[in-house]
């Protein structure tokens, strides 16, 4: 177990500051007047291999695999000033407030808001799980939005949010967790200040957000991040508007690409028209001719992937990049029926061949496959109806 409880040092290098806790070092890095990065080096390496970073002031063993997606800047300025009790980070728009016994960190606007608190011997800790958590104070007032794709009520406070994503079939769509995306993103907003915070964890672990469900008569109101390894490494993005807030995030993380027009309209999609025992195409066109019958636009279709299943020596199963010709009788003219009538159609593809793929053995041949780190063997995992490779 680590438990961060006071400094023995704060000291300015070339690009950061560093925090010398009792328990591990910390890095806070005033990457942009509004972007804050705060790294607990639990692991003690700092090392920098991101996939989710464009924006960058640091060299990164990923550069070359996002050479010209990535941008280098040079860190905001700030000056440190000390004193027995506290050190202090003053930037031109963020001001951090470093308390050394107890110790804890405070972020505060150029006005004085406190856009960010620690709680007291519970702002960065290793558990005897080797699980890494950060606590923050929150209050009544704070409003929590984001986490990537989530259910529920839009408001997260007090709410208990899992980041473990799995294909969730059958999902409640009020209280389910967790869907798809792995986002640890989200913004604060208080009712009374009306300014927001983004927090985004750039970490790709498991991991888990307590939004204040968790109550204790020991500890001021408080949210919990919890991950099951890698750092601490707390990226704070000042608003105050949560336009600005998402606009930082994205300068962070990347923009999205300009979508063609249709990808802008409704896109239908479901497990029950490619499914059917046969003549999924005719059930597919017959919907769409529906909604134009009822002016509702569609731009779109998903299919799911019922339309690749496939009998094996195991059974019906789902073989990726085949059409089931009983439900799907001429995929060519489905597809020219579909553009006849303004549509366009995304088959759901998997990224890997079941063990019992009837084309596995031609596939193999053609050396397609993702191999194994430890030997030169395709990569083998589990997922929906058995093993397979990944490709």
């Amino acid at each position: 177990m680590k438990l961060c409880t006071n400094v023995n040092e704060v000291k300015e290098m070339d690009g950061y500051f560093k925090i010398i806790t009792n328990s591990i070092e910390i890095r806070v890095q005033f990457l942009t007047e509004t972007i804050l990065r705060i790294r607990a080096g639990f692991d003690g390496d700092f090392a920098e291999e991101s996939y989710s970073l464009v924006m960058t002031a640091w060299e990164d063993r990923m550069d070359g695999l996002l050479k010209g997606q990535r941008k280098r800047v040079v860190p905001a300025t700030a000056s440190l000033s000390q004193t027995e009790g506290q050190a202090i980070l003053t930037g031109s728009q963020l001001k951090v407030v470093i308390e050394k016994d107890p110790f804890r960190i405070c972020v505060y606007d150029k006005e004085g808001t406190c856009l960010h608190s620690d709680i007291v011997d519970l702002g960065y800790l290793e558990d005897s799980n080797h699980r890494r958590i950060h606590t923050s104070e929150i209050s009544p007032q704070d409003c929590f939005y984001g986490f990537g794709e989530k259910s529920g009520q839009w408001n997260k406070a007090q709410k208990f949010l899992s980041m473990s994503p799995k294909d969730a079939m059958g999902y409640n769509p009020k209280e389910t967790d967790s869907l798809y995306k792995h986002i640890p993103f989200y913004i604060k907003l208080n009712r009374e200040s009306k300014k927001a915070v983004g927090y985004f964890y750039h970490n790709t672990y498991e991991c888990d957000f307590d939004m204040g469900r968790e109550k204790s008569n020991y500890w001021k109101p408080h949210s919990r991040y919890r991950t099951d390894g890698g750092d601490i490494d707390l990226f704070l993005i000042a608003g105050p508007s949560i336009r600005e807030v998402v606009s930082g995030y994205t300068d962070l993380t990347g923009k999205s690409a300009m979508l063609p027009r249709y990808a802008l309209g409704y896109l239908g999609s479901s497990m029950y028209y490619p499914e059917l025992e046969a003549d999924c195409d005719d059930a597919i066109t017959e919907f769409i001719d529906t909604t134009k019958e009822e002016d509702i636009p569609v731009d779109g279709f998903q299919l799911s992937s019922g339309y690749t299943s496939q009998d094996t020596e195991q059974g019906v199963k789902r073989c990726v990049f085949t059409w089931n010709e009983k439900r799907f009788k001429n995929p060519r003219d489905f597809f020219a029926q579909m553009k006849k009538r303004g549509i366009t159609v995304s088959p759901n593809v998997k990224p890997g061949i079941l063990l019992s793929h009837p084309n596995l053995e031609q596939m193999k041949a053609k050396d397609i496959f993702v191999k194994d780190s430890q030997s030169d063997e395709p990569g083998i995992g589990t997922w929906w109806g058995g093993k397979g490779v990944f490709c």
